[in-house]
């Protein structure tokens, strides 16, 4: 009962590393979610190792493992993808719009264009807004 309980508090933990990620796009959490995803592989190990071989919860856990796999692949794309996308405002995709934005800004204003400056800023506001929004 200790072991399942301990992975029931495992998987806790995942969602809230998860969740963490989520909320502040750091991949410090993406590190404590990897370290808990073994910890709980372990646990399950532990516990099946525990059973007898007829046991039908030994397939559970097994089956359990699979899900837990397919889950942490999941989370892992997701990563990847907001690492391509840009976790920070530097990084990533959002960086190279942000670097472009500004070369085009600093040209425009060495033109002394401002109709075409002014006009750049709204269009700036404007991604800026639908990036915060998704």
């Amino acid at each position: 009962e200790i072991k399942v309980n301990e992975m029931n508090s495992s998987m806790l933990l995942l969602l809230r590393h998860e969740n963490d990620f989520l909320a502040r796009m750091d991949l410090k959490y993406l590190q404590k979610y990897n370290a808990e995803i073994t910890r709980f592989g372990g646990l399950n190990s532990a516990l099946s190792s525990t059973m007898h071989s007829g046991d039908p919860e030994i397939q559970m856990l097994a089956d359990l493992m699979e899900v837990i796999a397919q889950y942490q692949q999941q989370f892992q794309l997701l990563v990847a993808g907001y690492q391509q996308l840009g976790l920070y405002p530097e990084s990533g995709h959002y960086g190279q719009l942000r670097s472009a934005v500004h070369q085009i800004e600093s040209v425009l204003k060495a033109r002394e264009d401002y109709q075409l400056l002014s006009m750049m800023l709204q269009l700036r506001r404007r991604s800026l807004i639908a990036i915060l929004s998704s």
